[in-house]
């Protein structure tokens, strides 16, 4: 594991608010009190009443994506149908540059090529917010609401919570959902999926990073061949052949699949990068 030197205490961090481009620059959103304050390159972006004043949002509900020169920030609940819950800022200055709304229940956020891809868990899925209704929302860079998958995609895989979702390629990502918990491989800009079937004792995986033709998942329910001890564990699933392997441990209290086969992992002591191979 990379472990990353940060200029405050990882305890600090915001329950989703740090991330890693694929280049290695991060983004941390931390909290003090009541406010939120942005980071990039390592240094803390002058928004001298926290962003979260102008934001009006609960700090420990924030999460934060990279975007190449700005940053996507948003909150996990809204209080209200088409209340504004994400933003698009500056990481040069902390300006606000659009603000628009996801909708409710948002378990995740993917900044890819051209496209912001949004998931969903279950109380934003069973609410009454349109996109969130989708399990999955496609929205340009701009925030426009382009597409959903329930509506869009034949066959469309069930999707009572999106338990785990990565980016694949430019535009393309991964997800892995409650309760049939198919593996699937969306391509964003066709509109076409496929579908890779995963063995039980890999349900319940709460985060997933590909690599070429390997899917690396995290932290199956427990089972027989899964037990609880195992919970950390990561297992490489080869979606063509459909055979696993252990491909190692990821501890932390939480754990997101990034790009490239890497998972970001925190705790209260330190936030490190795992990367798999192949």
């Amino acid at each position: 594991m990379q472990i990353l030197q940060l200029p405050f205490s990882p305890e600090a961090i915001t329950h989703d608010g740090f991330d890693i481009d694929d280049k290695g620059n991060w983004l941390a959103l931390t909290r003090t009190a009541e406010r939120l304050h942005l980071w990039s390159a390592g240094k803390p972006i002058g928004v001298e009443r926290g962003i979260s004043d102008a934001m009006q949002i609960d700090p420990a509900l924030a999460m934060v994506r990279a975007m190449g020169p700005q940053a996507l920030i948003v909150t996990h609940r809204i209080r209200r149908r088409g209340d504004i819950n994400a933003w698009i800022v500056s990481v040069a200055d902390g300006a606000i540059l659009r603000s628009f709304s996801v909708g409710d229940g948002v378990n995740d956020a993917l900044i890819l090529s051209d496209f912001i891809v949004i998931s969903y868990f279950d109380e934003g899925i069973y609410g009454d917010t349109r996109p969130a209704k989708e399990g999955i929302a496609i929205f340009d860079h701009s925030g426009a609401y382009l597409w959903g998958y329930q509506s869009e995609i034949d066959d469309a895989a069930m999707i009572d919570d999106c338990y785990a979702i990565c980016p694949a390629g430019p535009n393309r990502i991964q997800f892995f959902s409650y309760s049939d918990f198919p593996l699937v491989e969306l391509d964003v800009e066709r509109r076409i999926q496929t579908k890779t079937a995963v063995p039980k004792w890999l349900h319940g995986c709460g985060a997933i990073t590909s690599l070429g033709l390997t899917t690396f998942l995290r932290g199956p329910y427990p089972s027989k061949r899964a037990p609880q001890e195992a919970r950390n564990g990561v297992f490489a699933l080869n979606r063509m052949t459909g055979k696993t392997r252990p491909a190692g441990l990821v501890p932390g209290s939480f754990v997101r699949g990034l790009h490239n086969g890497q998972m970001l992992s925190i705790s209260e002591q330190r936030v490190g990068v795992v990367s798999f191979g192949s």
